[in-house]
């Protein structure tokens, strides 16, 4: 499990949501290349694309947006510092998702699964608070 250094969003509600955008836009253009991608070492060469997630995010309930809005600057560290290998687990479509663990500063745990789309090209799909 990943130990992130970053803090994650903080504030209220309205706060988190203009935060959260503003983070996905820089992060969009630091990556530099269209359509927007993160290298993460451990999965090779290949780029993992990261242009999913914020729909992903976007298509959750309130409270669900706002718990994955407050956590990725750690998504963004974790993906971009882990030398973690990831788990491999099959979700009940029987698709194989790479999935990273890592822990916040405030001591949260979270999940953050690439799967491989139809052609191969690994997509970051997900990144959500496990309850524990």
């Amino acid at each position: 499990m990943y130990q992130c250094r970053k803090a994650t969003l903080k504030g209220k509600t309205r706060k988190i949501f203009s935060e959260g955008k503003n983070f996905f836009r820089r992060w969009y253009a630091d990556s530099g290349t269209t359509p927007p991608c993160i290298q993460v070492t451990v999965l090779g060469p290949e780029p993992v694309l990261i242009n999913w997630l914020k729909k992903h995010i976007d298509a959750k309930p309130l409270a669900d947006r706002v718990t994955r809005y407050r956590i990725l600057p750690c998504v963004r560290e974790l993906l971009e510092n882990t030398t973690d290998s990831p788990v491999h687990e099959i979700d009940e479509n029987a698709e194989v998702a790479e999935v990273f663990y890592g822990l916040t500063p405030q001591g949260w745990e979270f999940k953050v699964a690439i799967k491989r789309d139809r052609h191969g090209i690994p997509r970051l799909i997900s990144c959500y608070r496990t309850r524990t």
